[in-house]
């Protein structure tokens, strides 16, 4: 029973997953309405965050400088990568939709930190993943406000403590 139980998680995990934001944004609202979609577009949103700055750690660990902004860059990948796990049970139980691919905003912010000169990176870097924690951070209490799903609050909350953890660790990069 273990085995097939093994066997049957990846393949619902897989199964929440589109390719595109908008595609999943648009999947989230045909299947869903009042609280439920609701709750949809805002593991959607998050999870984009959270994609987000799991990509840009990623591209800091092979652009950085300093040996600190490296170090909090693998430490914020590890910390997104675990994040993400814990959205796709989540939107697996809530037959949710998340996108594998960043949302067109998100996009662009990689977009242009890629371009960002070598000597200028690390404090580039350091100030957009900041912001992009600062506003995960503040989605994340809103939601513990506001939010009707007791899981997914307990999700924010979770995902409150490591952003703050993280902030402060930034902060004392800065």
């Amino acid at each position: 029973m273990k085995k097939l139980l093994l066997l049957i998680l990846p393949l619902l995990l897989v199964a929440c997953q589109s390719s595109s934001y908008y595609s999943a944004m648009n999947k989230n609202k045909q299947r869903f309405d009042g609280w439920q979609e609701e709750n949809a577009i805002f593991l959607a949103e998050t999870h984009d965050k959270i994609q987000l700055i799991e990509d840009l750690s990623e591209l800091a660990k092979k652009e950085s400088n300093l040996r600190t902004t490296f170090q909090l860059a693998e430490k914020i990948e590890t910390e997104m990568a675990d994040l993400k796990t814990y959205y796709q049970v989540e939107a697996t139980i809530h037959r949710i939709k998340l996108a594998s691919a960043l949302s067109e905003p998100g996009d662009k912010v990689l977009q242009k930190i890629e371009t960002i000169s070598k000597e200028n990176f690390d404090s580039v870097y350091l100030r957009y993943v900041n912001s992009e924690l600062d506003e995960l951070d503040s989605m994340m209490n809103q939601y513990q406000k506001e939010g009707h799903n007791e899981r997914i609050r307990s999700l924010a909350d979770r995902v409150g403590e490591v952003i703050e953890d993280l902030i402060e660790q930034n902060k004392e990069i800065s």
